[in-house]
């Protein structure tokens, strides 16, 4: 882009921003920041929640909150990222926190929605049972995705007693089947 003197708009600048992420390059992620800072685009919303879920996905978490923390405007996605970020970390000390971000978001006027469940409840660790329960014990509707992340939490902390007990609740209590998937 910049050797041809061709100036990238907000979707490229949020494109490549995301695909850095998934590939995990950090120096071109930057890059793409600086970038966005210098063309004004870092404004836009999409691209900042693009760099959010970069700066989450390489695990630089200082620099995820500094793009969350100096956006002019938010959306859910942009609480998504941050939140995601968190979740995702493995480190328990940042999940922690997310209890803080979540009333934060709702304080904010914003509901949470699909992704943002399924991101807390995909925490994982044995600290991560009782944060998963909070989460799940508020929701209204459950459905077979939010069941099977809590099995799924059980089995990964290797408590197969109880993720067998969640399972038949899920279909006695609830009246869900599981699915194929």
């Amino acid at each position: 882009m910049g050797s041809f003197n061709i100036k990238p708009d907000n979707f490229t600048l949020a494109t490549v921003s995301k695909v850095n992420g998934e590939i995990k390059d950090l120096v071109a992620g930057k890059l793409v920041h600086f970038k966005s800072i210098k063309t004004g685009f870092v404004l836009d919303i999409v691209v900042s929640n693009s760099l959010i879920s970069m700066y989450g996905k390489r695990g630089v978490f200082e620099e995820m909150k500094n793009v969350f923390d100096e956006m002019c405007e938010r959306n859910v996605g942009s609480w998504n990222a941050l939140i995601s970020g968190y979740s995702n970390s493995g480190d328990w000390r940042l999940v922690k926190d997310l209890w803080e971000v979540v009333k934060n978001m709702q304080l904010d006027g914003m509901k949470l929605n699909g992704f943002t469940i399924s991101s807390l409840l995909s925490l994982s660790g044995s600290d991560a049972v009782k944060f998963r329960w909070n989460v799940f014990d508020r929701m209204i509707l459950r459905n077979v995705y939010a069941w099977t992340s809590m099995i799924n939490g059980y089995i990964e902390n290797g408590d197969f007693d109880e993720a067998l007990i969640l399972f038949q609740k899920m279909q006695l209590n609830d009246g869900i089947e599981p699915n194929k998937e």
